[in-house]
């Protein structure tokens, strides 16, 4: 069977290949002109890419909107019924697309902005009218490094559920270093104290640091912090069985060798001092 074409929609779908085909090579060139220069781009480059990605398609829809509104008018009804069936038919795209546009006007986050959603928590790396794409973080192993793995959020998921903006992470986040001891000569009140000097070495490089960064992020959010001076603690599970805490603001990029830094220091003056029984031979 020969599909045939009605005349009178010639017209129309020629301004269509054309209105989209110049859109497309406008939107290329733009975005080739963002990424010009260094390889990793910057998150303003990216936010640039998102900007003009979205606007491209903007313009379609309002351009392919205003070259068939005669014919839409023409066959109104037909027009409604069948908008009808598209609605039932796409409801979950529809809400992607509804909830684009509560996410825009919300502004809840941008690109570059750290996020949790069900759990999954990545920095966004690019933002459309149907989801985003997040580039995974380990939070649950504390390391706080890219995965590698690159998720895709549709906007139907953050408008049934909730999700965090973890962007105060990004520079500096409140790291609990935690170590276990378990002897019964162990003084707890001078393993304190050693735990306490161990701490002091390890953040007085970043102190002035992340104190300027607390008072600076207090005054812009309005609200009291975590302070920035480290915060100990000691909790004994059963007899002789102690856990030494360490509540610290520290760089979120060296926050893990930080905590294993401290660790092994602690642990190996514990040793040094006779708290703990000498390894096996191997």
């Amino acid at each position: 069977m020969d599909f045939v074409i009605d005349q009178r929609w010639m017209g129309e779908i020629i301004a269509s290949v054309i209105l989209i085909g110049v859109l497309l090579l406008v939107r290329i060139f733009l975005v080739r002109l963002v990424k010009s220069g260094p390889d990793i781009l910057s998150e303003e480059q990216r936010r640039w890419q998102v900007r003009i990605k979205n606007l491209a398609w903007i313009a379609i829809m309002i351009g392919l909107f205003f070259i068939w509104a005669p014919e839409l008018q023409t066959f109104a009804l037909s027009v409604t019924a069948f908008a009808l069936a598209v609605v039932i038919a796409t409801k979950e795209l529809i809400t992607c697309l509804i909830g684009g546009v509560l996410r825009a006007g919300a502004r809840s986050f941008k690109v570059g902005d750290w996020l949790s959603v069900d759990g999954l928590a990545g920095e966004v790396i690019d933002v459309d009218t149907i989801g985003l794409r997040l580039q995974e973080i380990d939070l649950i192993g504390r390391t706080y490094q890219f995965t590698g793995r690159i998720h895709y959020v549709f906007n139907s998921k953050l408008m049934a559920g909730s999700y965090s903006n973890l962007t105060f992470m990004k520079n500096f986040v409140v790291h609990d270093v935690q170590v276990s001891l378990q002897h019964p000569t162990a003084d707890p009140a001078l393993l304190m104290d050693q735990f306490r000097e161990i701490t002091e070495t390890h953040i007085a490089p970043h102190r002035e640091e992340a104190k300027k960064f607390n008072d600076e992020y207090e005054k812009t959010s309005g609200l009291n912090m975590h302070n920035s001076e480290p915060q100990l603690f000691l909790d004994c599970k059963d007899f002789s069985h102690y856990v030494f805490t360490a509540r610290l603001l520290l760089p979120t990029r060296l926050a893990a060798a930080l905590e294993s830094g401290l660790t092994l220091d602690f642990v190996s003056l514990v040793r040094r001092e006779g708290y703990l029984p000498p390894p096996l031979p191997a």
